[in-house]
């Protein structure tokens, strides 16, 4: 995230997912949600014109068929962010 940028995080992010210190250092503003609703449409729109690199972010590609493996992996926190791929 660049200075002075803006979060939102989506559910219920542990430690890992933004340590304190990073967004503190560069004054991030982080918001929080719940769920994604409405709110998630500008995120996604950023995700489709390539304006954003979630690359780092995700921890593990994972088959679809093996979607149980992945919420697993979130649950006991082996894994941050798991892209399913069909």
């Amino acid at each position: 995230m660049r200075r002075r940028g803006k979060v939102i995080l989506v559910g219920a992010p542990t430690e890992a997912a933004l340590p304190t210190g990073t967004w503190q250092v560069k004054e991030v503003r982080v918001e929080g949600a719940l769920h994604g609703g409405q709110e998630m449409v500008p995120a996604l729109k950023l995700l489709e014109h390539n304006r954003v690199n979630i690359g780092p972010a995700i921890t593990e590609i994972i088959p679809l068929a093996e979607a149980q493996r992945a919420f697993d992996s979130l649950h006991d926190q082996t894994n941050i962010a798991v892209l399913l791929k069909p």
